[in-house]
């Protein structure tokens, strides 16, 4: 609707610019600023009337950069204000669990162990922008246990996460589930298991999305659960 209403308005004033009244009236207006001039050069100097001519000028430009900038603080307000209105929407209606790439990736970093539920391995090891906080959690000692599918394509990802990304022994562990007890759709994420504090972050079941679900308290012990039941069932499908 909004690109209908600027395409609208663009031929508007295309329509009006090339309207024969108003080139009419920009050559009046030339005719009428050169007679100006020359009367003007009968009761002063050229160079009067260059000096006044570049004071006109320097007012334009510093009122045109005045009123820019003016524009410019008022588009900054209206955008905080609909900023904080948004928040105090979410705060209000209890959406604080709706989060961000940029939010997963800051606790992604602060935590030592992650375990990774996905359907396929692949979304997990392809260079994206969550690959760069794996490999620097990688690189601190921090560990990963990832629970996925046993299918030959998430076989064939962790071969090539083993390629791509240097790690120490034991640092990552591949649970391969069968497909027939490996439930989860969308990619689940544990950070900070055994320590004070565990978080559950789910990928929103949406194409193209770049929002999560947290998890309360409750729910993330439940996935906890579910992974341990995995490592205890499942220990011969383990890949190292």
């Amino acid at each position: 609707m909004s690109n209908k209403k600027n395409k609208t308005v663009s031929e508007i004033l295309t329509t009006v610019i090339k309207h024969p009244m108003v080139n009419l009236l920009l050559v009046f207006s030339v005719i009428f600023l050169a007679f100006i001039m020359q009367q003007a050069r009968n009761v002063a100097s050229m160079e009067n009337i260059s000096i006044a001519l570049c004071f006109i000028l320097v007012v334009i430009f510093l009122t045109q950069t005045i009123l820019a900038q003016s524009l410019k603080l008022h588009r900054q307000e209206y955008l905080d204000d609909k900023i904080s209105d948004l928040k105090n929407i979410i705060v209000g209606s209890n959406l604080s669990w709706l989060v961000n790439e940029k939010y997963v990736s800051a606790v992604e970093a602060e935590s030592e162990t992650t375990w990774i539920f996905s359907p396929f391995m692949m979304n997990d090891v392809q260079l994206n922008e969550n690959i760069d906080t794996l490999t620097a959690n990688l690189k601190k000692g921090c560990t990963y246990t990832f629970f996925t599918a046993d299918r030959p394509r998430n076989h064939k990802a962790l071969a090539d996460f083993k390629r791509r990304i240097k790690f120490d022994e034991g640092q990552v562990k591949v649970y391969f589930i069968p497909t027939s007890d490996f439930l989860f759709v969308t990619d689940m994420m544990v950070f900070g298991v055994g320590g004070e504090r565990e978080r559950a972050i789910e990928k929103l079941p949406v194409v193209e999305s770049q929002f999560h679900m947290e998890m309360d308290k409750l729910h993330t012990d439940r996935i906890i659960g579910i992974g341990r039941m995995f490592m205890e069932r499942f220990s011969a499908h383990l890949e190292k």
